[in-house]
């Protein structure tokens, strides 16, 4: 049976923009003030009439930003010796 391509290949690892350890603290001091959704630079829920939270981000969008910043901080991924 044949397989859907994904956008991106599997094995591909994007170039870090920033050291690992910058963002590891990034995202560590993003979780500690629980702003869980730019951990993953992800916009925060919109309120709708009812007072409730509809976040626009598909599963898709959240794992591949779930998948971008694990691949930046991986030390099997990033060849930075403290990564």
């Amino acid at each position: 049976a044949s397989r859907a391509q994904p956008d991106e290949p599997e094995g591909e690892v994007p170039e870090p923009s920033e050291p690992a350890l910058e963002v590891a603290d990034k995202i560590l001091a993003l979780h500690n003030e629980k702003d869980y959704f730019s951990c993953f630079d992800l916009p925060k829920p919109r309120m709708n009439a009812l007072n409730r939270p509809v976040w626009d981000v598909t599963d898709k969008e959240l794992s591949r930003a779930f998948r971008k910043i694990s691949l930046k901080i991986h030390p099997d991924k990033n060849p930075e010796p403290r990564a």
